[in-house]
């Protein structure tokens, strides 16, 4: 049975169905015999919504196939409700209603998987004869492309309505991913198919038809797995939160005095550091090798210290110390070097294709094959150099943090980047060299493509940023830019190439405002704050050289405006005790959860498609060539001027529709800004809550005036959730313990009444409506997984539950616990006494260890990793 519950427990209707004929079962078996015909109605209720399930499916040969278990359970539904006798009833239940249910729901679950591998199967067959229209004539090609997106729809269909319907949010999330690049290669393909008839005999367009036909089917078959539920992140293991683990383990084994068990943790963590410090300018190398001579001496006094206790108690300290300040160093120069090379890839491609056309004009000119110019060598090396430096940084990035959901998605972009970058030199040499006539246009289709992967790539890194602190490197990164400026000596050419720099950089901060507001409104003001920033960068691109250190100050002074109103808007609280998960817990690697499942995933395919198929309609004939200007919206967002200057004015009026996706997160407050000066063991630079990922679960409260001084049975509940979740996901045994799993499911069902009690007591709680249906949805998920959980426990008696089937609803409670623990202290904060905090919190991120006063360390921020 317990196989039958697996297949079951993919589908979130299904399992429900299951886990209240359960517990009516349960009802029934405690009732006494004066009541026990009152006590088998709620099974006859269960019984018959399951087969009212199974009628509303109207393929005839699945009806056909389920007819003898339909008909034993409609006649044991008659038998029960006649029967008047318990044991009587109890062996209907047991032998007929429970298993006979069970598996009816189970083959219903197998149709459903089999209805979508089967549409998925039709898909690809459909999208790999697009490899046949090659050559062909226009309305060949036209009407090829429609019927085979008219064979792809219903597969988004059937996928779409799965996955609404999957226990495990994840895979919805990790669906929502993947349909926005499967919508992109969805246009991309149609726009190609235009080139298709404009050159048929290019070599070059029939390579990119072949890469836009195999992406689409990929991508496709990403959809199937994440509606099947059967996705996995274990590939990320390798790289992510590699910086962020080692460094617990070195100082566990430090807190142990476990002998030499810290050494090679520690030289994981410098060589992760040291490799940053090659993307470093010279200055910020110098301090990183100093804090790295600290940790090198450290490590030397404490090998010599062994014999005295006390020393080497001190110079275990010290080493700590040393880590912990070569850690921020990383944090802090990591952020700076994403802020510095922000979509150069794309800017650096727009300089390398302008030189080949440079070199294709001479050509023409000349009618012969001059060698390549200075500019185009030097262009192509600035490019592969930055690519280099930007697939460094995504590396390093994802050593430093455990969110799964933004490394999945930067691996996705960064996978895609490393397939296209080769064919964009490739096809530049050959602009060069060749005589292909769509080579041009094959050239802005491959660099649409490359534009919409690296706005990814880095929309995921300011995923992973602490806003804050990515607006105080920019500031810091403006405000050098505005120096170079103010030089007499510099010339026209030099000052317009830091004016785009300038330009490129501050697009950031209207993708981090999505990034910030997604799943909320953005306030007005920010909006206007936003607005003027545009102008002003308009402004200064158009602006005089004697004009534009004038215009670069208007810049930053517009960027402190949008830093100052987002913070002023954001409905979080900068306090965030270092014991509570940020995101995830370290090291464990279980998708984000969503904040709305359904409106998201229905907006994002099936329209887009249906509008795709009415463009490329034969009724719309005279629109076919300009297919090219029917574009994904994600793609709107992504392509970038020539300049690489990625958005115009009219998207910040755009920003109101497009911030769905994902839900907010608690941002730590900055109240000193970045010292660039100050020394690597300065306790007043940003401290380490530039990641979002968290340590030290259990430390102690005594430095934070915490919700949780008031609410110790939440605490006491979730840390020891927490814990068995964590025992059943490690766990070497092969069978489930009963106990533990029981044990577990009382605790999710004490804590879900315990979160339900805070929010009824709260004052006030109705003027925070988003983060209050953000608890109780939480609160719901738990009580829902506390009963599977349950119910697995009472089928673990008879020892056929395996830790390895239980670990997705541990993982999954392992989540909630963690959005518990970080949503109610927002919520109680905000709604104490009956009145909002209005007042912004001022938080200097320092170290919980530090000698501060105690107003100072009330409002220390976290310590995350």
């Amino acid at each position: 049975m317990e196989d039958q519950l697996k297949i079951i427990s993919r589908n979130r209707e299904f399992m429900l169905l299951v886990l209240n004929l359960a517990e009516s079962v349960n009802q029934l078996v405690l009732s006494i015999d004066g009541t026990s015909k009152r006590c088998s109605e709620p099974v006859v209720d269960a019984v018959l919504a399951i087969l009212d399930t199974a009628d509303k499916y109207g393929d005839e040969a699945l009806q056909n196939s389920l007819g003898q278990l339909k008909h034993k359970l409609k006649v044991g539904i008659a038998e029960l409700r006649t029967c008047c006798e318990k044991k009587l009833q109890l062996l209907f239940v047991r032998h007929q209603a429970v298993p006979q249910g069970i598996e009816l729901l189970a083959c219903l679950e197998e149709f459903e998987l089999a209805t979508l591998a089967e549409a998925h199967d039709v898909a690809i067959q459909s999208m790999k004869e697009l490899e046949f229209l090659y050559g062909g004539q226009d309305s060949h090609v036209r009407s090829g492309i429609i019927a085979v997106f008219k064979d792809v729809l219903p597969f988004l269909k059937k996928a779409q309505q799965r996955v609404t319907s999957l226990p495990q949010r994840c895979m919805f999330e990790g669906f929502v991913d993947a349909a926005a690049v499967q919508k992109f290669y969805l246009h991309f393909l149609a726009d190609v198919s235009v080139l298709l008839t404009d050159y048929p005999s290019s070599r070059h367009v029939k390579t990119l038809w072949d890469f836009a036909i195999r992406q689409t089917c990929i991508w496709l078959s990403k959809l199937r797995d994440l509606a099947c539920s059967v996705s996995s992140c274990d590939f990320l293991d390798r790289w992510m939160g590699v910086f962020v683990n080692n460094m617990e383990e070195a100082l566990y084994h430090l807190a142990h005095k476990s002998g030499d068990d810290y050494s090679a943790a520690v030289t994981d963590v410098t060589s992760h550091g040291l490799t940053l410090g090659q993307l470093l300018p010279e200055d910020d190398r110098k301090k990183l090798m100093y804090a790295y001579a600290q940790i090198v001496q450290c490590k030397t006094d404490l090998e010599n210290a062994e014999g005295d206790k006390e020393w080497a108690e001190q110079e275990r300290q010290k080493l700590k110390a040393a880590l912990e300040n070569f850690e921020e160093f990383v944090n802090i120069a990591l952020v700076k070097v994403i802020v510095q090379d922000y979509m150069t890839p794309i800017s650096s491609f727009a300089r390398l294709l302008d030189a080949a056309k440079q070199d294709l004009l001479k050509k023409e000119c000349s009618n012969s094959t001059p060698d390549l110019s200075l500019a185009y060598k030097s262009e192509t090396a600035a490019f592969c150099a930055s690519v280099d430096n930007t697939y460094c940084i995504a590396h390093l990035a994802a050593g430093c943090t455990t969110d799964v959901r933004s490394v999945s998605k930067l691996w996705d972009h960064l996978r895609l980047m490393e397939w296209l970058d080769p064919e964009l030199v490739a096809t530049v040499m050959s602009l060069v060299s060749g005589r292909d006539k769509g080579l041009l246009d094959v050239l802005k289709m491959i660099q649409y493509a490359w534009n919409f992967h690296v706005h990814g790539l880095f929309k995921s890194l300011l995923r992973l940023t602490e806003p804050t602190a990515f607006f105080v490197c920019l500031d810091a990164s403006l405000k050098s830019s505005i120096t170079s400026l103010a030089d007499s000596s510099i010339d026209d050419r030099t000052s317009a190439g830091v004016v785009s720099e300038i330009c490129i950089r501050t697009s950031s901060v209207l993708e981090l405002t999505k990034v910030v507001f997604e799943g909320n409104t953005v306030p007005e003001k920010v909006m206007i704050a936003l607005r003027n920033l545009m102008i002003a960068r308009q402004s200064l691109k158009k602006a005089a050289p004697p004009n534009r250190l004038k215009g670069a100050k208007v810049v930053r002074g517009c960027v402190k405006v949008v830093h100052e109103e987002i913070d002023r808007h954001l409905d979080v609280v900068s306090e965030t005790p270092s014991h509570f998960p940020s995101r995830l817990l370290t090291g464990l690697t279980t998708l984000a959860a969503s904040r709305n499942p359904t409106t998201t995933v229905e907006i994002s395919l099936d329209l887009e498609i249906t509008a795709l198929l009415e463009a490329l309609e034969p009724a719309g004939m005279e629109q076919t060539r300009m297919l090219c200007s029917v574009k994904p919206s994600t793609t709107k967002d992504s392509s970038l001027e020539a300049s690489g200057v990625a958005e115009k004015e009219c998207a910040v009026s755009k920003l109101l529709e497009q911030h769905a996706e994902m839900r907010t997160v608690s941002v730590s407050r900055v109240k000193t800004w970045l010292d660039t000066s100050a020394e690597p063991a300065s306790r007043d630079t940003l401290s380490r809550s530039l990641w979002r990922s968290e340590r030290s679960l259990c430390a102690g409260t005594e430095n934070f005036r915490s919700w949780l001084q008031n609410n110790s049975t939440i605490y006491t509940l979730t840390h020891e959730a927490q814990l068995l979740a964590k025992a059943v996901i490690d766990a070497q045994e092969e069978l489930c313990s009963p106990d533990s799993l029981g044990h577990l499911a009382g605790i999710g069902h004490k804590l879900a009444e315990e979160v339900a009690s805070v929010c009824t007591r709260l004052v006030g709680v109705k003027s925070r409506g988003r983060l209050v249906a953000d608890v109780e949805r939480s609160r719901g998920e738990i009580e829902f997984i506390a009963r599977q959980m349950r119910l697995f426990s009472d089928l673990a008696k008879d020892g056929t539950v395996t830790n390895k089937g239980i670990a997705p609803l541990a993982e999954n409670l392992l989540l909630l616990v963690s959005e518990v623990l970080k949503t109610l202290p927002m919520l109680c904060a905000q709604c104490h006494d009956g009145t909002e905090v209005n007042s912004l919190a001022k938080i200097a991120l320092l170290r919980c260890d530090e000698k501060s006063s105690p107003g100072t360390a009330g409002n220390a921020s976290s310590t995350s990793a």
